[in-house]
């Protein structure tokens, strides 16, 4: 027969009131398992994250186009604008009747070189978040 020592005593005692007692080796194991979902929550942590700032990405992109459609659009309207006026100055000079017509003529010549070429910017504040 065998005596048991106290450390076997006190192991067998745990096992009795602990169903998830594993032995001696127990520790190194709840350690792995520890160490192991610390990695896991980490992980998720980080994929959330990262979700996180694809959609302020896509957001920003989306509102970076909207403004670049809302200048392109102006531009077209400033353009066809001038398109007008220089034709309207056109026909007006090549009128053979221009003397009675000074007022129009200066009026649209005024008009057409006060309204300047716009030239177009895009608004790029997403790209260069995105090359970082």
């Amino acid at each position: 027969m065998h005596i048991l020592t106290p450390q076997e005593k006190n192991a067998c005692l745990l096992a009795d009131r602990d169903p998830l007692f594993l032995g001696p080796a127990s520790g190194g194991i709840m350690l792995f398992l520890a160490v192991f979902c610390g990695f896991l929550a980490e992980y998720k942590l980080e994929q959330t994250i990262e979700r996180h700032w694809e959609h302020q990405f896509a957001e920003s992109l989306s509102n970076d186009l909207i403004a670049d459609i809302n200048h392109l659009n102006n531009i077209l309207e400033h353009r066809t604008t001038r398109q007008i006026q220089l034709d309207s100055l056109m026909f007006l000079l090549n009128n053979a009747d221009n003397k009675n017509m000074r007022n129009s003529i200066y009026y649209h010549a005024i008009q057409v070189s006060l309204r300047n070429p716009v030239l177009f910017t895009p608004d790029n504040g997403t790209m260069p978040q995105l090359k970082n």
